[in-house]
């Protein structure tokens, strides 16, 4: 019976080892296939750095770009042409994100924020004698009198298209009087004031910047 039970005892532990070496061979394959993994994530990381470095040059270089670069110097051949570096061109869609365009004219502004597929559309429906578009449409800067007459056709434009309506610049005495943002719906104004009144429970953090009362 002893020796049964040793031999019982010895076929369980071989069964028992050859399971922690399965499980060790399992564990050791996983673990060289994420090394495998990180090393082709590394290659494929310098790849990209490599081709990020060089691919101005290529494609400057390209003969592609080299003719449509000839073809369009052709076509404005009348006109004064300038090659805009980087710190340049940033510096432009600086002066158009935040309406600088606009800052030498001694008039009302507005910005329209709209679907920038509807853009063409709400141009049309503002009549505004003087404008530009940033976001492929989607904001509109518009040269408009701030009055009453051009508050409800801006924002009637944003209610059809979807979007809000900004009085960017106008007197004092006309942002005192004009609602300077897009009038909040009643749900959206009660949650407004909801959330106002969590944080600034006694209104000392700019009361009325935004909405009247808030």
């Amino acid at each position: 019976m002893i020796e049964s039970a040793a031999e019982n005892y010895s076929v369980a532990a071989r069964e028992h080892i050859d399971a922690v070496g399965a499980n060790r061979t399992i564990f050791d394959f996983g673990l060289r296939q994420q090394e495998n993994q990180l090393a082709a994530d590394r290659d494929q990381l310098l790849v990209a750095k490599k081709r990020a470095r060089s691919q101005p040059r290529a494609i400057e270089n390209h003969p592609f770009t080299q003719r449509h670069q000839i073809a369009r110097r052709s076509e404005f051949a009348d006109h004064d042409l300038a090659l805009l570096e980087a710190d340049r061109t940033d510096a432009i869609f600086h002066e158009i994100g935040n309406g600088s365009f606009f800052t030498k004219a001694d008039s009302d502004i507005w910005r329209l924020c709209v679907p920038a597929s509807q853009a063409y559309a709400a141009v049309q429906d503002a009549g505004a004698h003087l404008w530009y578009a940033d976001w492929a449409g989607g904001l509109l800067w518009l040269v408009a009198s701030a009055n009453d007459e051009t508050a409800v056709r801006f924002r009637g434009i944003t209610k059809q298209f979807g979007g809000h309506a900004t009085l960017m610049r106008a007197a004092d005495a006309v942002r005192a009087r004009l609602a300077v943002f897009e009038p909040e719906a009643p749900a959206r104004a009660t949650l407004t004031r909801a959330v106002k009144a969590a944080f600034d429970g006694r209104h000392v953090l700019n009361p009325g910047r935004m909405f009247e009362g808030i």
